[in-house]
């Protein structure tokens, strides 16, 4: 080097500037480039597959509602299978209450023949509705305790309570929205339970 002309020495020191400044200008203009393409690619990958996880979720959602669609279709074929017919008489809901009372020790004093009623649920409902007006004796407890269990195993039908009164005579203890339902009934004494069945029939209006 020190060998070199100054004018030799000034060409090669313009040389490697020049060298520098092209390595440069291709690092900004052309890898720069490169580096944020491969950026806006990476970004655009984890979108796609982003989107793609969430089709899959989707899917499988898609699957597991499907299948809990056609249960549930099969609970409601099996439920509608069990109402009670058009124009049939109370024999099925004596089969019911013959069937539930001895376990929670009931008695059935009366049941009225079924009449047309309003289903009282949703408007448009698709189907009709009967009631039956029952009168049963027995320990408030025990009655509470049948009446939880027959609303679960029946969910076509619903009771609706009129009176609770002793069962010789006396003024009801208790009445729908009073406070006295609040009050401790005694559970030694027998009670008279007289309530409304609302029963939806099998047929669709």
């Amino acid at each position: 080097m020190n060998k070199l002309s100054k004018e030799k020495k000034d060409k090669l020191l313009l040389t490697c500037i020049g060298c520098a400044g092209a390595i440069a200008v291709l690092y900004f203009l052309v890898i720069s480039d490169q580096k944020r393409e491969i950026a806006d690619l990476d970004s655009k990958i984890s979108a796609t597959r982003a989107k793609r996880d969430l089709a899959q979720k989707q899917v499988k959602r898609l699957s597991d509602t499907q299948g809990s669609l056609e249960e549930a279709k099969k609970i409601l074929a099996q439920k509608q299978a069990e109402m009670p017919k058009p124009e049939e008489d109370h024999v099925w809901f004596i089969h019911i209450m013959e069937q539930m009372r001895p376990k929670y020790g009931l008695e059935v004093d009366d049941i009225k023949t079924p009449a047309p009623t309003e289903a009282g649920v949703l408007p448009k409902f698709p189907f009709r509705a009967v009631a039956l007006n029952v009168s049963m004796l027995g320990k408030y407890t025990d009655f509470g305790r049948f009446l939880a269990d027959f609303e679960n195993r029946f969910p076509y039908m619903r009771i609706e309570i009129m009176s609770i009164s002793p069962d010789r005579g006396g003024a009801p203890l208790a009445r729908p929205g009073e406070a006295a339902l609040a009050t401790p009934v005694r559970d030694t004494s027998t009670l008279r339970f007289n309530y409304r069945v609302i029963a939806l029939i099998k047929s669709p209006i």
